[in-house]
């Protein structure tokens, strides 16, 4: 059971809400502090105050900094994009956290930073 609760905690924090190539902004916390907290949330985008803007044809650059407050046996990062009401899963390379930030198990109570990125395809459709 605690299992599934820290990966459902670490998809929470790695899954990244994009609208075609829009990022929600400012970030919140969408698990419970019990297992983890999120410290820091960037983007290489150009953000007001409820989007983040990244263009077609160019890389989405994200990092998470992050605590757990729950030892971590194995964690991969997830990016849903929603487009009107329908939710698209898309292929984020190198998806294994694990292996990104030296192996697992992740410590209790040590800060991560994880970085990734995700090409933003000209195919992808615009919404404004």
């Amino acid at each position: 059971m605690t299992f599934n609760r820290l990966m459902l905690f670490v998809f929470f924090l790695l899954n990244l809400t994009i609208c075609a190539a829009q990022l929600q902004h400012p970030f919140k916390q969408c698990s419970s502090r019990r297992t983890g907290e999120v410290l820091k949330a960037s983007v290489n985008a150009p953000c007001g105050k409820e989007y983040c803007t990244f263009y077609k044809g160019t890389d989405a650059r994200l990092e998470f900094t992050f605590k757990l407050r729950k030892k971590a046996h194995k964690v991969r990062a997830k990016v849903t994009a929603t487009i009107g009401t329908i939710d698209h899963d898309f292929v984020l390379p190198n998806h294994d956290v694990c292996l990104l930030l030296g192996g697992c198990p992740l410590k209790i109570d040590h800060t991560y930073s994880y970085h990734n990125s995700m090409f933003v395809s000209p195919t992808y459709p615009s919404v404004c």
